[in-house]
């Protein structure tokens, strides 16, 4: 069966940051990314321009505080296709990095389970983008309810999956798993069709995350390869979306 839904294979990379030091822990784990590509790097952000110019870049890694020019005013002049991950010694920035459309913020100095889950963000939103979802900025984020007086706040783009048991409903994110009050019924009818879809009355899954279809179950992508049955009432409704 042919998928429409292909990740985009290689990214080309670039890092910015004044400190070769930086530049060297980023570079040996891009080496290590089998899907990343070094394609350029310079401690000078005055270069920009020009190495823009001569390469084809997917994905920039970017120091927020550098000598002559900051990462904000470079994240300004970039193709907006360009997907940034910033890079600083500075944790007080999170919300600031998404407020400029930072696909994630890796505070200095950061493992590379840390930076793994940042390709891991951004391999997501490339798989968005690819599928041509229409979701604007108000749907790219839902709030869920995890406590009496509180409010999760999760991307879309982070889902892996969602799952019941006993009534206790649990949204698998890249980076953690959350128990909410919601019901399973609830986050289907809030979440984006044909973005998410329910598999079985116990999960729903992003259709970006659907590596194999089999006649009874669907193998998720990444290394666990998370495998879920597929309810009888929901069999014809999955296998329609995937019909040539």
């Amino acid at each position: 069966m042919a998928n429409e839904y292909l990740i985009k294979q290689i990214f080309n990379c670039m890092v910015i940051d004044d400190e070769w030091a930086s530049i060297q822990v980023i570079a040996k784990y891009i080496n290590e990314t089998p899907n990343l590509n070094l394609t350029c790097i310079t401690t000078k952000p005055e270069e920009v321009p020009q190495l823009l110019e001569k390469h084809t870049i997917d994905l920039l890694f970017l120091d927020i505080h550098m000598k002559g020019k900051d990462g904000w005013d470079i994240k300004r002049m970039l193709d907006p296709a360009i997907h940034v991950v910033f890079c600083s010694a500075d944790n007080r920035l999170g919300s600031e990095v998404f407020d400029v459309d930072g696909v994630d913020y890796l505070v200095k100095p950061f493992t590379f389970e840390r930076f793994s889950k940042a390709i891991a963000r951004v391999i997501n939103r490339s798989n968005d983008h690819h599928i041509g979802s229409e979701v604007d900025d108000l749907d790219a984020v839902i709030a869920v309810k995890s406590g009496k007086m509180q409010q999760d706040i999760i991307e879309l783009a982070d889902i892996d999956y969602i799952t019941t048991n006993l009534k206790r409903v649990q949204i698998h994110t890249i980076n953690e798993v959350i128990t909410v009050d919601n019901t399973l019924s609830e986050l289907m009818q809030r979440l984006p069709s044909p973005r998410f879809i329910q598999i079985s009355k116990s999960t729903i899954v992003p259709r970006n995350r659907i590596a194999t279809l089999q006649a009874k179950c669907v193998v998720l992508k990444g290394r666990s390869k998370m495998v879920f049955a597929i309810g009888a009432k929901f069999k014809a409704k999955v296998q329609a979306l995937y019909s040539q």
